[in-house]
This record gives structure tokens, C-alpha cells and sequence, in this order.
């Protein structure tokens, strides 16, 4: 049996949650693609206990504030999870937040790391692929949004199917 992997998110508060799920819904429906909870993963594929996991977490959370994310602008990726994404701008505090997450789960920090919140998920081609940016870029999504609290989700193959296992609330 295959060890459960983990996916550490930061979730946009609401009013920014509810746009970006019904950007990523309309889109979804429209190039029958898959829907999922909005969220800019910080950390993926972590394949340690729940227990373990949480209590390297905890102090990263404790010691992290309440952040703000500004969206940069709507790009094209050539990965299936980075399909259509709005790429976001990598604040001093969203880089301390990545690193102090990376350093906790003993994972050396990429210094490419592409901070992203998707919109839509899928193997198509560079034509299709820019139809959909034009049209998440018509749509109303917010251009920042808040998080205060990292969500360990429970990864597989269905994005429909990621539960959340645990918030770890920031300490403001």
C-alpha cells in the first residue's frame, strides 16, 4: 500500500474564495476539466505520517502573520496542475512563509518556485490553452486576496477528492 502524500495550501479567504471557485467552476464546465478548491499550494507530494507532519508544521504557523497575496496576472503552463493559473506576486512574507515550510519538512527551498493559484486543470494543447486564459482573464477575480492559516490536504488523483485534514491557524 502506497503511503499517503500530502499537499500544504494556503486557502484564500472569502470574498476572494468564492470568486476564484466560481472562475475555476466556469472554467471546469466549460473545457470539461475538472473543479477544485482554490488554494496556492506551498508545499506538495509530502509523504510523511499526519502526526508528523502537523507537528513540524505548528511552529511555522505559529511564527507566521496573517498575509496578504497579490495576484500578478493570469498565465499559461505546459503541466497538468498548472494549466491556467494566476501567477502571484512573491512577497517578502509569502518567500519567509515558503522557506520556513521547505526548512520544517527538511526539503531544500526552489529558488524557482512558481507561487500560483490555478484556474484550471488539463493536458491541452498551447491553442486551447490560450482560449482559456483570455477567458479567465474576462472573468471577476479578485487582485489580491488574504490567508490565515496553512491547510494540510490529503493529495490523490481526483482533485474533487483532496479532504482537508488539519488547519493550522497563523498567530494574527
Amino acid at each position: 500500500m502506497d503511503k499517503p502524500r500530502y499537499s500544504i495550501w494556503l486557502v484564500p479567504s472569502q470574498p476572494a474564495q468564492a470568486q476564484f471557485a466560481q472562475a475555476i467552476i466556469d472554467l471546469a464546465k466549460r473545457y470539461q476539466s475538472p473543479w477544485f478548491v482554490p488554494h496556492m499550494t506551498v508545499s506538495g507530494d509530502v509523504e510523511i505520517g499526519l502526526d508528523d507532519l502537523i507537528q513540524k508544521l505548528e511552529p511555522v504557523a505559529e511564527q507566521a502573520a496573517r498575509l496578504t497575496v497579490q495576484i500578478d496576472k493570469i498565465e499559461i503552463g505546459h503541466k497538468y496542475y498548472q494549466c491556467v493559473y494566476a501567477k502571484l506576486i512573491k512577497s517578502r512574507a509569502l518567500i519567509k512563509l515558503y522557506e520556513q515550510t521547505c526548512a520544517a519538512l527538511n526539503r531544500p527551498a526552489d529558488p524557482g518556485w512558481l507561487a500560483h493559484s490555478s484556474l484550471l486543470y488539463g493536458d491541452f494543447d498551447d491553442t486551447i490553452k490560450l482560449e482559456a486564459k483570455k477567458v479567465a482573464e474576462s472573468l471577476v477575480l479578485p487582485t489580491s486576496f488574504t490567508a490565515d492559516k496553512l491547510s494540510i490536504r490529503l493529495s490523490g488523483p481526483d482533485p474533487k477528492n483532496w479532504p482537508e485534514m488539519k488547519k493550522l491557524p497563523f498567530k494574527e
